[in-house]
């Protein structure tokens, strides 16, 4: 049997013009990603949905026996102030954008505030 592939996914976070917490003057409010998850229904290869562990700006999710992790579509949320997340250049769509995951990802998560 073949041990389980852990997908990393890193985030890196940025702001146009840095909003602020209300109520916190000057303290900036960085997109997130608030849930991270491969579920099955959008990847016909799994046998069952693999939900990511957020921490900080990185995420894991472990794909016990995963024939293929070259073209997995991620099901993920963006919190209030996110607006876009761009692996590369490729804009992502939750449940839509297939993406390689043989080596760590790294989204680029973008706010418009």
């Amino acid at each position: 049997m073949r041990p389980p592939l852990i997908a990393m996914v890193i985030l890196v976070l940025a702001a146009c013009d840095s909003p602020t917490e209300p109520g916190t003057p000057g303290t900036p409010v960085l997109p997130v990603m608030t849930a991270f998850a491969f579920e099955q229904a959008d990847n016909p290869a799994l046998r069952a949905d693999a939900v990511g562990v957020i921490d900080g700006d990185t995420i894991r999710v472990v794909l016990p026996n995963v024939a293929a992790v070259t073209a997995l579509k991620a099901t993920f949320t963006l919190g209030d102030v996110a607006t876009v997340a761009r692996i590369g250049s490729t804009v992502q769509t939750s449940g839509v954008t297939a993406a390689d995951f043989t080596q760590h990802v790294v989204y680029r998560l973008e706010s418009s505030s």
